[in-house]
């Protein structure tokens, strides 16, 4: 542009921001800084910034060499073009099918539908043109567009059990996702501008709902007059896209202060609703396995955690690792370092999907789910299973000798001052529902303090599960583990409280993640499995074992031990066998549909658009009592 000749590196930002058509608010916002420091740079009063904010700049500007912002202050090099394409990674060819693959709505289905076998089939011999191909990225990236948008259509158009498989594939396959937690230290208006956004949420989340069954409660009436067929009220479609928007259209009389906050916090609550609508009506007709669900309640100001997520706009974490930035709210400092999810992002190798934030004992808390490309890890004993039997008096026992894991009992050591701060709360002047009473400031305080024991105690939890967990993945190549009933088992009144406070349902998620992360396998052995009642010497099967007998005799060859270890001897067994071993051995072609599809995106092309929060799995098989 011949306007910018001669100019100082503020000027021409300014100028360019002017021709865009963006604000200082708007454009300081996108790069993480602020209007009163853009209006320094554009007047001369600040310095120049550094190249890499410069860089930053360059892409809201739309510009597309880095030279054309550096005046005359400021001096880049020798070099006459700096192209903003020199400063990122440059994306492979096949990039921009698999991303429109993502993206694309997914407006029709094809009535055959796509079999899952048959998609399986596919993904596994894309795997072995990763692994066999000499141009493999070249090769995958042919057919891995047709493998996502017919992974999409599978979750779609399958029914029954075929239905649940799609859909667990399809919540895997756009992201191989891990979470990064950190506390955040916003200032007074950070924290009013966070609960005006979560309280945003809610009231769409209240909004969209009292539509739903207002609808709902008319159609019912309407039916007990005898109306039928097309004389009933219109149903209402409750998918996120219907719910966005209709409320697009009534945000400006049921919410004027709509402008207030960010866009994210209203699809945040909405796309809540869209899911509680959706489990209930999956849970009603029987594709939900699990206990039935209810209908979805209204949020209440007072009793709801309050928590936004933010899945497009300015999300990211800044370069000094103390601060991170969201929509419309900001730079944010985080009370610990991020410097762990900061290396990654730097190298190229994790990209943020979303931002969850929420307050739990009085801290808010910050939750990044991330796209993360990992490098192939090997245990430190790779050819070797390892048993693992769950249980109350030791946490895990372990069938190849070492120490069994100790049970903490976190809550049963907390319960003392949960009862003190709980009769504590008790004397205090609390809320009342039905005269609208407000609580006391004492109520309010104490109240905190047994929030803050009970988050205690959770973290305590699960602190030492992730060592537990991380401890067996990195370690061994294949892990056996048992399908416990634990609804079933906690609703014994005896052993609820020490059950749910061992946490065996947390131990077995995070194996299932943590040993695909590390190139391993879960076993799950069959919920039916005798692990207790077989003998681990010579096979015999008791016909029962009281839970008062802790130690395992054996009438048959005379073997006696601790039941725990014997159990774990048994669960052992299976994971040794050769079989495993060669699953083991070519993990990265058999390992099941949701990682493989997961990591074709993520691994092939070092980035791409995904949504969702899939969470990573690990290789997990069923092991039948009869392979057993």
């Amino acid at each position: 542009m011949d306007d910018l000749a001669g100019k100082r590196t503020g000027e021409r930002i300014q100028v360019l921001r002017e021709h865009r058509g963006l604000t200082r608010p708007t454009l300081a916002g996108l790069v993480g800084r602020s209007a009163s420091w853009l209006k320094g740079i554009e007047n001369g009063r600040r310095l120049p910034p550094r190249l890499p904010i410069l860089v930053r700049l360059a892409e809201p500007l739309g510009v597309g060499d880095v030279a054309q912002l550096a005046g005359t202050d400021m001096d880049i090099g020798d070099a006459g073009s700096s192209p903003l394409a020199s400063f990122s990674r440059i994306p492979h060819a096949a990039i921009p099918a698999v991303r429109e693959a993502v993206r694309a709505p997914l407006l029709t289905v094809p009535e055959t539908g796509v079999a899952v076998p048959s998609l399986a089939a596919r993904v596994a011999q894309a795997w072995c043109l990763w692994h066999g191909s000499a141009t493999h990225r070249t090769d995958v990236g042919r057919i891995l567009p047709a493998l996502v948008r017919d992974a999409r259509i599978a979750a779609r158009a399958a029914e029954g059990e075929d239905r649940r498989t799609a859909n667990a594939i399809l919540s895997d396959v756009y992201a191989l996702a891990q979470a990064y937690r950190y506390a955040l230290d916003p200032t007074p208006a950070q924290e009013r501008a966070l609960l005006r956004h979560a309280g945003a949420a809610r009231v769409a989340y209240n909004w969209g709902l009292a539509r739903v069954k207002a609808t709902m409660d008319q159609r019912a009436a309407e039916r007990s007059y005898g109306i039928t067929g097309e004389d009933l009220t219109p149903v209402v479609s409750w998918s996120m896209y219907s719910l966005r928007k209709d409320w697009n259209r009534a945000k400006h009389q049921v919410a004027p202060w709509w402008a207030e906050c960010s866009k994210e916090a209203y699809a945040s609550g909405l796309t809540q609703l869209a899911d509680a609508l959706k489990n209930w009506a999956d849970s009603r007709t029987g594709k939900r396995t699990g206990r039935q669900m209810g209908f979805p309640r209204f949020k209440s100001r007072r009793r709801t955690v309050p928590s936004v997520r933010f899945t497009t706009g300015t999300i990211r974490v800044e370069d000094d690792r103390r601060h991170l930035t969201l929509p419309r709210l900001g730079a944010i400092k985080t009370h610990e370092s991020t410097r762990k999810l900061h290396r990654r992002i730097a190298a190229g190798t994790a990209r943020i999907l979303s931002a969850t934030v929420r307050r739990e004992a009085g801290r808010w808390l910050v939750s990044f789910t991330c796209d993360v490309e990992r490098a192939d890890r090997t245990q430190a004993r790779p050819d070797a299973a390892i048993g693992v039997d769950l249980g109350v008096k030791h946490l895990a026992v372990f069938s190849d000798g070492r120490p069994p894991a100790d049970n903490p009992r976190h809550l049963a050591t907390a319960l003392g001052k949960l009862r003190r701060a709980s009769r504590a709360l008790s004397r205090k002047q609390g809320p009342d529902r039905r005269t609208g009473k407000a609580p006391s400031n004492r109520w309010l305080h104490a109240n905190a303090a047994h929030n803050r024991i009970d988050h205690h105690v959770a973290a305590q939890r699960r602190d030492a599960i992730h060592k537990l967990t991380t401890g067996l993945a990195r370690e061994y190549g294949t892990v056996v583990v048992e399908d416990l009933n634990v609804a079933g088992m906690v609703r014994n009144r005896r052993l609820a409280r020490a059950l749910s406070d061992a946490g065996f349902g947390e131990i077995r998620r995070q194996l299932g993640y943590k040993t695909g992360w590390n190139g391993g396998q879960l076993v799950v052995a069959d919920r039916w499995f005798p692990s207790s009642k077989r003998c681990s010497g010579c096979g015999a099967v008791k016909p029962k074992l009281p839970l008062r007998i802790r130690t395992y005799l054996c009438e048959h060859c005379g073997l006696e031990l601790d039941r725990d270890e014997n159990a774990a001897l048994n669960l052992a067994r299976p994971g040794k066998t050769g079989t495993f071993a060669r699953q083991r051995a070519n993990h990265r072609g058999t390992l099941n549909l949701r990682e493989r599809v997961v990591g074709m995106i993520t691994r092939a092309f070092g980035e791409g658009d995904h949504d969702g929060d899939g969470g990573a799995g690990g290789d997990s098989r069923v092991l039948s009592a009869s392979q057993a």
